[in-house]
């Protein structure tokens, strides 16, 4: 009789040549806490760099290049946040100390794989090569959703509370600076074929480095140790009777980010369509815009935490929504000419997107106990997930109906992305209203210094 196969030996077997490769970087031993400190960073690096080259931008204009309707790209966009919803089903069976490193890493091997499929489409270009582009997106965002998941419970095993602050600090700035240079290094790459009319060779040369990059973080995850604790990890048992809607403070924080996503999600991928069709800024340019983001978002974030830390979270979430709710405004006088207002346009939005991304993470946490934390995450990314794919497909069907809309303002040309930024920007400050009236409403019923975790 045949031996049984393990299928997770089966795939991280084909990485073993890298082991011999290994040797040439100096690293600590993998058992001791500065080996698994040091793999993790490096690890995160990696993955960053896999994240960036297959999505946001680059996934867009490959879209495009695939000849997607503005339906579809408003689809593609939203992938992310609709496998959301699954956290909640996901985070309950996957959740288990013994298993979380291997599902882990598994998941993440399935997800960089599959864009193998992406880049055949590319060179190929079958009839509905978009629709087969979103069926491989959605699965691997799946994929990576349970990946994410049993990634962070298991560093919270591995890493003691005292050092995950300087740990998520090394990590985020590794991926920072894999963020600056891969993005702008591949729109390099894809202006310069793009010139000669062979973009397709210009994304399956992405889509090959993203794969080796994204094995390479695997391999690294797989020779970090399960724990380093000298005691059993004990199981935690989850409060099963805990439903977070039914919290009626949570419940309005969930109806509040839900609006919120689906007002960004009504735009959500039109900033980089706006910027590679009417714009023409081409991909070096967007990645230039890219890398601006990410380096001011670094900036601005320790000052949005340490406001946090000082005034609470809805006072910050507020104010980021204002700032966020204004950037229609710029793209208005950002034109092929006069593309300076960008700069402006970066620092509010990255000061914006620190304060949301922030207060979305710490709200949950002052609202939960220990038992009930990834109840209450899953449940506010599920109406995160559901709020933007709403919004997504709504504003998809919308720029589909208004694609020859044209107008002028001040002798400056309209297009219909400026349709769409106008109502995203409206729909975003009557969000940032709802937080700020919930949030006296909320400390008059002394309902934060209850739930304090």
């Amino acid at each position: 009789m045949a031996p049984d196969i393990d299928p997770y030996s089966l795939l991280t077997s084909s990485m073993r040549p890298l082991r011999r490769l290994s040797g040439l970087f100096v690293l600590p031993p993998r058992q001791t806490l500065r080996g698994a400190f040091y793999r993790l960073v490096w690890e995160g690096t990696f993955a960053q760099a896999f994240l960036v080259l297959t999505s946001g931008g680059l996934l867009i204009g490959l879209a495009k290049y695939l000849n997607a309707s503005n339906w579809e790209v408003s689809l593609l966009n939203a992938l992310a946040f609709l496998v959301m919803p699954f956290q909640t089903i996901l985070g309950v069976h996957f959740n288990k100390a013994k298993i979380r490193k291997k599902v882990a890493i598994l998941t993440a091997i399935i997800s960089r794989v599959l864009w193998l499929a992406p880049m055949i489409l590319v060179l190929w270009k079958p009839h509905h090569a978009i629709l087969w582009l979103l069926l491989f997106v959605f699965i691997q965002n799946v994929a990576f959703t349970v990946s994410t998941l049993c990634w962070l419970s298991w560093i919270g095993d591995l890493v003691s509370v005292d050092l995950r602050g300087r740990f998520f600090g090394a990590r985020q700035r590794g991926a920072s600076i894999a963020n600056v240079v891969v993005y702008m290094s591949a729109g390099a790459l894809l202006d310069k074929l793009r010139e000669t009319n062979r973009e397709d060779i210009g994304h399956f040369v992405i889509g090959a480095v993203a794969i080796v990059l994204g094995l390479i973080s695997a391999f690294l995850l797989n020779n970090v140790p399960r724990t380093l604790r000298p005691v059993p990890v004990i199981e935690e048992v989850p409060d099963t009777k805990v439903v977070p809607w039914r919290d009626p403070a949570f419940r309005r924080i969930m109806i509040g980010f839900g609006a919120w996503y689906a007002a960004v999600g009504f735009a959500g991928p039109y900033w980089a369509v706006h910027m590679l069709t009417h714009l023409n800024f081409g991909y070096k340019m967007l990645a230039g815009y890219g890398a601006g983001f990410t380096i001011m978002m670094a900036l601005v974030s320790p000052f949005a935490g340490r406001w946090i830390d000082k005034y609470g979270d809805f006072g910050l979430t507020t104010i980021g929504m204002i700032c966020l709710s204004s950037v229609p405004i710029y793209w208005i006088f950002i034109t092929p000419s006069f593309p300076y207002p960008v700069i402006l346009e970066i620092i509010v939005t990255a000061f914006g997107w620190a304060a949301v991304q922030l207060t979305s993470s710490t709200i949950p946490l002052r609202y939960s106990t220990p038992l009930t934390r990834n109840k209450y995450l899953a449940a506010l990314s599920l109406a995160i997930g559901i709020g933007f794919t709403i919004g997504a497909i709504v504003g998809g069907v919308l720029m589909d109906m208004w694609d020859s809309a044209r107008g002028s303002l001040f002798g400056i040309p309209l297009f219909p992305t400026h349709f769409a930024f106008a109502i995203t920007g409206l729909l975003r400050l009557s969000v940032a209203v709802y937080f700020f009236r919930l949030s006296k409403q909320l400390q008059t019923a002394e309902r934060f210094p209850i739930m304090v975790v």
